[in-house]
Order: structure tokens, then C-alpha cells, then sequence
């Protein structure tokens, strides 16, 4: 019998070569195996898939817009999955495993094919996760590094024209380095803070990265504090330093962005080069350094350097009154005023922390300041001001009370440059004894906050990066330790900020110091016994993370400390040592953490009257720790690896008042019981299984700051908010109790897959509610910032009332909430349910709607009947019932229902008059984007994304209606996926669009050019269309698309498309884009430039266009089957020998199937691109040329020199390298 399938399987084996008979002989014999791999493969590509789905969310919710290559591998990913999971059903393998012609023969052709298949996926299911993965830490821009600077500093004219010529210097192409230098407390950092918030606001930098250098120079850290601003995240985990600089290096190098670099607080030339900082011909990032000293500047190579210079008399005076008050201009205080100013010598910094401590004095007060000015002794401190130190020890002296001038020295046991966080600083000063009258930590605390805010309004102190931090000034911080440490604690200060590698302190210096902080390595070798007398704080930080990066603290370390208050270790390893202790009931507070704890845990017993331990590393908490009875404070946040706390521990821990718990352990019922027999516990951070188990009413209404995280799905909760909490819950449970205490009273909430179980928390529903529903609208969530709802199944999700107390709401963030029909309901009947007045959500700045199927509206209008139903089917997301005024950020995303999302008639004063960005994405009803009526509330918009909205046909931007001002500083704008759109501006829009940095359209099988032809009845603009400001353009997936803009078409709309085939080539831009002078184009600024997949475009542009793109660096052309030319002769061939169109700062040039295409240019002109250094070429598109590389070279570029060096070796002339090596790159940049 003749087995025509076997036949074939074995006619395809045997005519082919072995190594191909081999691979296709396996897709029959190893079909089982690549099955398997593929499904292993579709398992690992599910991870991927949740992992990135998981940080484009997060992206998402602060307002970052994801990259366009990252959407579109989501897109991809999911349709792998999906096929993948159809082609592994079961009845492709039922198939496999059957028989062939009735006869007990297995299926051979079906196993082979799915063998062969298998393989394929597989293969390609590989390379889709590889990509995937690395995508995870680049999911999006990351937002420009701002910080609020202080509002009270004021330019003076003596430093406008400065501040104006370092902005100038930082805009200037050929600067490439910038210092700012001047004496101590003269203001460099704060004018270094406005220049950036300058350029930030202006756009002129994408990213912005700053770290502090500071004296005692830290390669490692200033490159971990660069790499974190530059979301470089490789760099934490990193270890050897030049693979560190390497890493900043190709990231800075190859970043596509303007970058800036601000270092401040340089006192010596940098190495740049292990940094990773290196110029070489990179011109995207630029430095900009602070010194006390020009010649730093001079020795790092600074092109240009500022100084700033102390303030002029009046400017000193001016400063003074607003910081001292009106006091100053009494008749008896004022000569006294006058000479306490000039004593401040007219630097700010000084000027400031004076007034502020004279402010509103009596006389005797500023009598007393004189004196004490006059019996000042200076001590001998290097690179100090005499007169600055004399004035500053002054303001110190005035510090009242004698806490807040603690509080000031404590500050100063830090590092330089330290983040200090008030939780360390109130652990420090109770430990330390300075707040003796405090019983309690939440009084300290308080108490700690009252003196840093003296501090800060007085200039002694520095916000801090983060909202619970603050910093010291380095002049600050010399004047506590060098002065006022000795004098007011009778003891002397040491802080090493860089890394020792060998013991800094001699026998004789030991005597003099109470407190010491000193970071090191591995190499440091601790003395036996360490003998230092009046040390009462401690600190040694080892910052190696694995166990043989530890140190080993010797047995009798401790047992010459007999007077330690305050013990801080990480990174070590102690055994027994704390057992050397002379005085172990003096220790206060004890801090632990290193890789993996080696402590002998009964060496705790002895610490009888310890009130602060914070542990990290353990895995289980021993029944020792239970006999710390006046224990206040319990942080074992840092034990992720905890798992086991023993039976009576907590319970025996009567006087503690904070507990925190690591986010991976999940207390169990026990746990819980003891919990809620401490009756001081006002600060918690613990981790429940399910809401059964929640702490009681009583006990919740204690916290004043928790973290309570309820279920097990991984969601995160806090953010750095005081109180915060996160529930996931897929049954029904009802919120009560003491979890509806906590959820009122936070300030960032999260919520996931709760189902109909919140209305009686944020909305009163017909099934009954609170009894007091007006006064928890006044109460309830009168705290809350950040709102984050997933997947719950209810209507609505805040009543009216309850919606116009949410006062402090900053962040509100709801997704997969498919049965949701508004965001503030009204389900009352009758007249009673209308609301005259808006509810106003003052503080909102950011709105993320993402997966709604029945959200119409924000708003929940009332209907009375079902013809009013019937009669208004396009309810609008915003209706004139909610306002808006300071949100900036508002991101829609799947919202099926949505038919509009302004209604017509919205004219509620600026409401969204703050918003600068708006992402509406896969909202396939949504006809219209913006009305114009909202056009000049939407004045501020400088990013607009619209993408996957197929039934759009107006954005405002398309119309010829309007001839105002519109989208004036618009600077991002993409629309992919809109196919109905025909053209995306009108020309009165494109004029106004003056600030536009990056245009990005795509995938419109409908646009046939970009700005629209004036209709009929209508003038054609005859001003220039510029866009002056464009840098980025890409044109992808249009294969109706004929032209750029089509000046002066007489044919209608209808007929271009025909007329273009029987007429001469359209070039995409042509020559009425030239200004007038003809001394800059039409897109002047631009520098990356793609179009891709635009079917019936012949060529780019003119000859007397080409000239205009003076600044391209990147230009792709691919899958343009029309393509003949790159430059088209508008000009008759008139270029002679020697003729020219240069494209001077060129790099990357790709052209990729390209099927008619023949040349570069036709016109007889030189085409010079002196900078070029990567050329994509894919000769499988060539169909008229040869596909000999020497032609194809010569065809692109006939004249310019490359052909020959091309030519001549596969990695092409110095620096060119083929298409191949160069994706990443492009992709990059592009």
C-alpha cells in the first residue's frame, strides 16, 4: 500500500542536505520535546508579559507615558500568548496522537508538522521573551528630575544677568561644561536650583540627574545617586566600579536625550572618566558643577564659569528686613540693626539664619548679639569664612529652645550630605536623653518636628529630597561640629563621609569624642578594645552586601565604651561582642543590619533598659527579644526573610509603641492576639491575610501612622504617605469596624478585586449606610492623597457628600472596575438629587482611568425618566457637576462605553486649567477629543497621545474652524491607530505649534497628508509653517499618504490620491516650507527622522529642502514600495561639480525595502555626511541595482567618499558599522 504522507516526509529528508535532513527528521522524532519547550516557553512568557504589564501600571499611575516600542511588545506578547494557547489545544495533539488511514499507524504528518511548528514558536517565543526582558527596567521616560525650590529666595539684580547667562551657557551647543563657584553661604546651590528649574520648565532637558560630590570624594556613590535619576538600575546591584562606569557611560552615551549633570559641592578635579562621565563626541548630556573655588572649575575643564559674587548693600538690606522682620525699622533698634548686618559680611546664607533669630527681638536681644560678635574667637578651619562662622555660631547662640539647638547637633552626627529622616532623628534624640519630659515617642517626635521646622524657617536646615527628610549645609554643619558641639554637649564630633580602609582614631584623640560615624569596607581591621571614654553614639557602616564582605567585630570590642548610648552596625559580623559592653543597661538604642545576622541573640538579655532595636537579617525573633521589657520600638522591617516569631514575644513587650514588620511575613491569629494586648502601640506596619482578622475598632483608632497591607496578591501601599493601606479581598466582605477607621483616615489607599462591598464606605446606597453620611463627608478621607481601586464591582465610587471631602486627594488611579458607571454617583430620586454647585477636587493632579466597560461619565447624572435616557445616548466623561482646577495629568485608557469626554458646554473656570498632559488610548466609540469650547482652558498642554481610536475624527487639531491660539505650548504629540483621521492639523493650528519637540503619527490608513489643504470657500494660509522647536518626526504605517502638506493643491481632497499617479513625483516636504529669508526651514531643529510603511510616497523632499536639516542625526526609510529617491530635483539640475547638500550631524542612516528605489538623489549635486557612523543597508529590497555592495553604496552616495571605504572592509570606514550592528542603537534613538 502506498503511504503518500510518509512519502513526502521522506522525499523532503532525502533530497536535502544532512544538516537540514537532520532538522527535518526532527520535527518528527522530538516532537514531544518542542512541544514541551514550547509550553515551558509560553510559561516564561506569561511572567514576562505580568512582570512589564505590572511596571508600565506603575508607570501609568505617576504619570509617565510608556514607550512606543514597549506597547507595541505588550500587543505582541499578548497575541503570542493567544495563539500559543490555541495551537497547544487539544485538538492539534489528539491529531498527533491518532492513526493514519484506519491503520494502527500514529499520524506521522501531523506529528511532524507539529513538531516543526512547535520548533518555530518556540523560536520565536525565545526571542520575544528576551526582548521582553529587557524592557522590564526601560519602561518608560522617566519625568524630569524637579524640586520645589524655596520659595522666600529671590532673584536680585545683581544676580539676574548670571542667572540669565548660565541658562544662556547650558542652551549653548558648543558648552559642554558649566561651574558656578563662590564662597561659602553665598547662594551657588540655590542658583544652581533656579537655573535647573529654568531649564526643566523651558524643556531644554529631558533628564536631569544630580548628585553631591562634597569633600571627601565617592565614586561609587555619586555614581549610584546619577544611575538612580537616570532610572539606571543595574547600577545599585553592581559592585565592581568600572563596570559601573561603563554602564553610566553607554547610558549617557547612547541615551537619544538632552541630559543634564548637576554636581554639587565640588572641591577638587573630578574623574570623570571612572565615573563613567565621558564626552568623547557624545553632545546629548552636558555638566553643570557648584565649587567654592574657580580654580576647581578650571581644573575640570569648565568652558564657562559663573561667580557669585555677595550682595550689594541694598540687596543685604532688603534681605535682612524680610527675614527680621519690621522691628528693624524701629528708631531705637535700628543703628543696632544696621551693624549686626554688616557683621553678616552680606552673604545670604548668614543674613538669613540671623534675621531669623533676631526677628521681632527686643533691644537688650540685638544689644546682646553685638557682643557677643565682639567676643568671638575664631578657630583655625580650613577654606572657612571668619566673618560667616562668627555670624553663624551667633545665629546658633539665639537658637531657642535648648532642643531645637540639640536638634541642630544631631543633624550634624551625619553624614555629609545626608538624607535624615525624622524617624532616625527622634530615635537618636530619646535615645540620646535630650528629651527627657517626653514620655512617649509620638511626643518626641512631635516635639523633634516643632525644632526642625524652627530650624528650616531660619535657614539652618535644608528640605530634603524626600517629604519626610531634611539636609544640613555643609558651612552649617562645620560651624556645629567645629564650635558649638564642644561647647553646648562638652564633646567633639567625628564624621567620615568617604570609605576608611584602615582605624582613623589614635589612642590620645579617643578621649575627646561623644559621638562617631565612619562608613568603610572589608579591608578595615577594628582595634581588640576600643577605648574612648565619653562616646555616647556610635555608628560604623560597612556597605558590602555579601557574608565575606563583612567585618568581624572582635569579643571585647565594646568594653572601653562605657558611657554608649547609641549603637548603630551594619554590614558586620558581631557573635558576642555585645557582651564586652562595661555598661550594657546604658544602651538606648541598638541598630542591626547586615547581610545575614550573626548575633547570639541571648547576648540581648543584658540591654534591660534598650528602648529602640532595629534588626535586619533574622528569620525567626527568639523568646530573648521578650525580655527587653522597656522596649519602645521595634523595627524589623528589614528581615524579609522572616519566619518565625516565637509565641509571647510581643505580648511581653508592654511599653512598645512601634512595631514594623517586614512586607513578606504575614502575621498569623496568634500574632495578631498578642498585638492587641499592647495598649501603647500608636505606629504599625504589618502585613494580615485576609480582613477576618483585622484589629478591632478600639485598637485601630489608636494609630496615628500605619502601613496595613490586607491579602496576598503583592499589591504595594504607602509611597512614603504616614498612613496608608492596601486591601485585596475577591469575597464579599464588609468594611467596618476597624479597617473603616484606617480607610477613612489615610492617605493613600489601594484596592483590588473587592466586590460590591464598599458602598457603605463611599457612597450611601439604597440598602441603608451611615446614619452620619454628612458628617463623614466632612471627616472621612479628609486625609487622603492617593486613591488606587483594581478590579471591584461596584457602581459607583464616591456619594456626592463624601466626594466634597476629599480635600487632599492627589492621585486618583481606578482600573478593571468593569461594572462602574461614574466616579461620583447619584442615585437619589426627585429634586432633592440635584446638585447646584460642582464638586471641586482642589488638590487632584492626576486622573488614570485604564479598563472601564460601562464608565460613561465622572459624574452620574440624574435622569428622571427613560425618554431623558433615550433622548441623551453620549453622556461625556466631564460634565459641568466636577471641576478640576489643579489637575496636570490625565491618562484614559480602554474605556469602551466613552463617546466624549468634554461635553459641549463646559465652562467651568479653570477647571483643567492646569493640564498638561492627556493620554486617551483604545477608546474605540470615542469620536471627538477635545470640543472646542475647551480649548482655551487646555492653554498649558504640552503632551497630547492618542492612540488606538479608530472612529476619531476631530481633536481640535484638524479643524479649520478655529483660528485662535490653540495648543500653543503643545511639545509632545502622538496619534497611532486613529484610521479614520484623514489629516491630523489644519494650517492655523500647525502655525501656532511653536513649541512642538516630537510628532510621532502612525498606523492611519485613512490620513492622506499631515496638514490639510484649506477646503473650498476657505483661504489657504500664506504664513510659514515652521515648527521651529521639532526635533523628533516619525511617520509610520500610512499607505495613503501623499504629502507632508499639500500648499496650494487645487484638486479636491477626494482626487489626490488619483492625481498623484498621473503626475510628476510629490516630494513629502516641498519648497513653500522655507521661511521667507530662506536662512532657516521648515523643521530646522529636527533630528530624528523616520517614515516607515507609507505605500505611495516617490520621495522625501526637495533639493532646496534637504538644506534645511542642518541638525538630523537620525533617518530611517523603510517598507515604502514607491520610494524611487531620497531628494527630489525641484531645481531643473542646476547643481554643477562641486555643488553640495550636506547633512552635517547625520550618524545613523537606514534604508530598508525599498523595491524602486535608485538613488540617493537624481539632481547633480555632492552629498556630504561628515558625521556619519552607522549606515543600514538590506540589499534582499533592491529589484532595479545591482546587489553588489560597492554599486549600492555608489548609488546612495555617488560622490561623498563612503562608497570606497564602505567598500572596502565589511565594518566599513573608522567608525561606520553595517545595519546589523547598529538595531540597538536606532531603537534607541528612535
Amino acid at each position: 500500500m502506498n503511504f503518500p504522507v510518509i512519502g513526502d516526509i521522506l522525499g523532503r529528508v532525502t533530497n536535502c542536505g544532512v544538516d537540514v535532513a537532520v532538522r527535518e527528521a526532527g520535527y518528527l522524532f522530538k516532537y514531544r520535546t518542542n512541544v514541551t519547550v514550547l509550553k515551558e516557553n509560553l510559561e516564561k512568557l506569561k511572567g514576562v508579559l505580568s512582570r512589564v504589564e505590572d511596571r508600565v501600571e506603575e508607570c501609568r499611575r505617576n504619570a509617565r507615558n510608556v514607550y512606543e516600542h514597549v506597547s507595541k511588545w505588550l500587543d505582541d506578547a499578548k497575541k503570542m500568548k493567544e495563539d500559543l494557547e490555541l495551537f497547544l489545544g487539544e485538538e492539534m495533539q489528539k491529531r498527533a496522537q491518532g492513526v493514519c488511514f484506519n491503520l494502527p499507524f500514529p499520524n506521522l504528518y501531523y506529528r511532524f508538522k507539529l513538531g516543526r511548528e512547535a520548533k518555530k514558536k518556540s523560536d520565536a517565543v525565545s526571542e520575544l521573551i528576551k526582548n521582553g526582558e529587557s524592557l522590564e527596567t526601560r519602561i518608560a521616560p522617566l519625568p524630569p528630575l524637579v524640586e520645589e525650590t524655596d520659595h522666600k529666595y529671590q532673584i536680585f539684580e545683581s544676580r539676574e544677568k548670571v542667572l540669565k547667562d548660565i541658562v544662556a551657557a547650558l542652551k549653548d551647543d558648543t558648552v559642554a561644561r558649566v561651574g558656578i563657584y563662590g564662597m561659602p553661604g553665598v547662594g551657588k546651590t540655590t542658583m544652581m536650583e533656579q537655573v535647573r528649574s529654568q531649564l526643566v520648565g523651558e524643556r531644554c532637558y529631558e533628564e536631569v540627574a544630580f548628585a553631591v560630590v562634597s569633600a571627601t570624594l565617592d565614586v561609587k556613590s555619586i555614581q549610584k545617586r546619577l544611575g538612580k535619576d537616570l532610572g539606571l538600575t543595574a547600577l545599585d546591584k553592581e559592585e565592581d566600579k568600572l563596570e559601573r562606569a561603563r554602564l553610566l557611560k553607554r547610558r549617557l552615551n547612547n541615551n537619544g536625550k538632552k541630559v543634564l549633570l548637576i554636581l554639587d559641592d565640588v572641591w577638587s578635579k573630578l574623574p570623570l572618566a571612572d565615573i563613567g562621565i565621558d564626552f568623547g563626541d557624545a553632545e546629548s548630556f552636558k555638566i553643570l558643577m557648584t565649587s567654592r573655588k574657580e580654580r576647581v572649575c578650571v581644573d575640570n575643564n569648565c568652558h564657562r564659569s559663573f561667580k557669585i559674587e555677595l550682595l550689594n548693600e541694598d540687596e543685604a538690606r532688603c534681605l535682612f528686613k524680610q527675614h527680621a522682620g519690621d522691628c528693624i525699622e524701629k528708631q531705637e533698634i535700628r543703628p543696632l540693626a544696621e551693624k549686626v548686618l554688616k557683621e553678616c559680611g552680606e552673604l545670604p546664607l548668614v543674613i538669613r539664619a540671623i534675621g531669623e533669630a533676631l526677628k521681632g527681638g527686643a533691644l537688650f536681644e540685638w544689644k546682646n548679639a553685638l557682643e557677643q560678635f565682639k567676643n568671638f574667637s575664631p578657630l583655625n578651619i580650613d577654606n572657612v569664612d571668619e566673618q560667616a562662622y562668627k555670624t553663624l555660631e551667633l545665629s546658633f547662640n539665639l537658637l531657642k529652645p535648648k532642643e531645637t539647638k540639640v536638634c541642630l547637633l544631631l543633624c550634624s552626627t551625619f553624614q555629609e550630605d545626608a538624607e535624615i529622616s525624622m524617624d532616625e532623628l527622634t530615635r537618636l534624640a530619646k535615645a540620646m536623653g535630650y528629651l527627657p519630659d517626653m514620655d512617649s515617642f509620638w511626643k518626641a517626635r512631635n516635639r523633634v518636628l516643632t525644632s526642625v521646622k524652627g530650624l528650616k524657617s531660619s535657614g539652618l536646615l535644608l528640605e530634603g529630597r524626600y517629604e519626610d527628610t531634611v539636609k544640613m549645609h555643609d558651612v552649617i554643619r562645620d560651624v556645629a561640629v567645629s564650635i558649638a558641639a564642644p561647647k553646648e554637649l562638652n564633646y567633639e564630633i567625628l564624621v567620615k563621609s568617604g570609605y576608611i580602609t584602615e582605624w582613623p582614631l589614635a589612642e590620645e584623640t579617643c578621649q575627646r569624642y561623644g559621638a562617631i560615624r565612619l562608613r568603610c569596607n572589608r579591608t578595615l581591621e577594628l582595634p581588640r578594645i576600643f577605648e574612648c571614654p565619653k562616646l555616647q553614639t556610635f555608628s560604623l557602616i560597612n556597605d558590602g552586601n555579601l557574608i565575606g564582605d563583612q567585618i568581624e567585630v572582635p569579643n571585647t570590642f565594646f568594653g572601653g565604651l562605657e558611657k554608649l548610648k547609641a549603637l548603630e552596625m551594619r554590614g558586620v559580623s558581631i557573635s558576642t561582642a555585645l557582651l564586652s559592653l562595661p555598661n550594657p543597661t546604658n544602651l538606648r538604642m541598638l541598630r542591626l543590619r547586615v547581610y545575614k545576622l550573626e548575633l547570639d541573640m541571648t547576648t540581648l538579655k543584658g540591654l534591660g533598659k534598650l528602648e529602640v532595636l532595629i534588626l535586619g537579617g533574622v528569620t525567626q525573633v527568639p523568646l530573648e527579644l521578650g525580655e527587653l521589657r522597656n522596649l519602645r520600638v521595634l523595627d524589623l522591617s528589614g528581615c524579609d526573610g522572616l519566619r518565625v516569631i516565637q509565641p509571647g514575644v510581643l505580648s511581653s513587650l508592654s511599653y512598645l509603641e512601634e512595631l514594623y514588620l517586614p512586607r513578606p511575613y504575614i502575621a498569623s491569629t496568634s500574632i495578631l492576639d498578642e498585638l492587641l494586648s499592647l495598649t501603647r502601640v500608636t505606629t504599625l506596619e504589618i502585613h494580615l491575610p485576609d480582613l477576618m482578622t483585622f484589629p478591632d475598632y478600639e485598637f485601630c483608632e489608636k494609630l496615628d501612622r500605619y502601613g496595613v497591607l490586607v491579602g496576598d496578591d503583592g499589591i504595594y501601599c504607602g509611597g512614603g504617605s504616614a498612613t496608608a493601606i492596601g486591601i485585596h479581598s475577591e469575597t464579599y466582605v464588609d468594611l467596618k469596624g476597624g479597617i473603616k477607621v484606617l480607610v477613612e483616615r489615610a492617605e493613600s489607599v489601594r484596592l483590588t478585586g473587592i466586590r460590591h462591598c464598599l458602598e457603605r464606605v463611599f457612597y450611601e446606597s439604597n440598602g441603608g449606610g451611615f446614619v452620619d453620611l454628612e458628617e463623614l463627608s466632612v471627616r472621612s478621607f479628609s486625609k487622603l492623597e492617593v486613591l488606587e481601586v483594581s478590579s471591584c464591582g461596584f457602581k459607583y465610587l464616591f456619594s456626592v457628600s463624601v466626594a466634597r471631602g476629599l480635600n487632599q486627594l492627589q492621585h486618583l488611579e481606578i482600573k478593571k472596575c468593569d461594572a462602574m458607571e461614574a466616579i461620583v454617583g447619584n442615585e437619589c430620586n426627585g429634586d432633592e438629587g440635584e446638585i447646584m454647585d460642582p464638586v471641586i477636587f482642589h488638590k487632584l493632579k492626576s486622573v488614570c482611568l485604564v479598563y472601564m466597560e460601562s464608565l460613561t461619565s465622572f459624574y452620574s447624572e440624574r435622569r428622571k425618566t427613560r425618554e431623558n435616557l433615550n433622548s441623551n445616548p453620549a453622556q461625556s466623561l466631564f460634565n459641568e457637576k466636577v471641576a478640576f482646577p489643579a489637575l496636570e495629568n490625565l491618562c484614559i485608557w480602554k474605556l469602551e462605553s466613552l463617546r466624549c469626554i468634554w461635553e459641549d458646554e463646559y465652562h467651568i473656570e479653570n477647571s483643567f486649567s492646569q493640564l498638561s498632559s492627556l493620554e486617551v488610548q483604545q477608546c474605540t466609540r470615542l469620536e471627538n477629543v477635545v470640543p472646542s469650547t475647551m480649548l482655551k482652558q487646555l492653554a498649558k498642554l504640552r503632551e497630547l497621545v492618542l492612540r488606538g481610536l479608530p472612529n476619531l475624527k476631530q481633536s481640535a487639531l484638524n479643524s479649520n474652524e478655529f483660528h485662535g491660539n490653540v495648543y500653543a505650548k503643545l511639545e509632545e504629540l502622538h496619534i497611532l491607530g486613529c484610521s479614520s483621521l484623514r489629516n491630523v492639523f489644519s494650517p492655523f493650528v500647525a502655525k501656532n505649534l511653536n513649541h512642538l519637540k516630537t510628532l510621532q503619527i502612525g498606523d492611519s490608513e485613512e490620513t492622506v497628508e499631515i496638514i490639510t489643504t484649506a477646503g473650498q470657500g476657505q483661504e489657504e494660509t500664506t504664513d510659514d509653517i515652521i515648527f521651529p522647536q521639532l526635533t523628533s518626526l516619525e511617520l509610520r504605517n500610512m499607505p495613503k499618504l501623499s504629502s507632508f502638506w499639500n500648499f496650494g493643491c487645487q484638486e479636491q481632497h477626494e482626487e489626490i490620491n488619483v492625481e498623484l499617479d498621473l503626475c510628476q513625483p510629490q516630494p513629502v516636504f516641498g519648497k513653500k516650507f522655507l521661511w521667507n529669508d530662506g536662512s532657516h526651514g521648515f523643521l530646522g531643529l529636527l533630528e530624528v527622522l523616520v517614515i516607515d510603511g507609507c505605500s505611495i510616497l516617490k520621495s522625501m523632499f526637495s533639493c532646496s529642502m534637504a538644506r534645511c536639516f542642518q541638525q538630523l542625526r537620525v533617518f530611517v526609510i523603510r517598507l515604502c514600495p514607491a520610494m524611487e529617491e531620497v531628494i527630489y530635483d525641484d531645481e531643473g539640475g542646476k547643481g554643477g561639480t562641486g555643488d553640495q547638500i550636506v547633512f552635517p550631524r547625520l550618524k545613523f542612516l537606514k534604508l530598508e525595502t525599498l523595491p524602486k528605489f535608485t538613488g540617493f538623489c537624481s539632481a547633480n549635486y555632492d552629498l556630504n555626511m561628515p558625521s556619519l557612523k552607522a549606515v543600514g543597508l538590506v540589499r534582499r529590497w533592491m529589484v532595479t541595482m545591482s546587489t553588489n555592495i560597492s554599486e549600492l553604496v555608489r548609488n546612495l552616495d555617488r560622490n561623498s567618499g563612503i562608497m570606497e571605504s564602505f567598500a572596502s572592509a565589511t565594518g566599513g570606514f573608522n567608525d561606520v558599522k553595517p545595519c546589523d550592528d547598529i538595531n540597538d542603537e536606532l531603537m534607541m534613538l528612535v
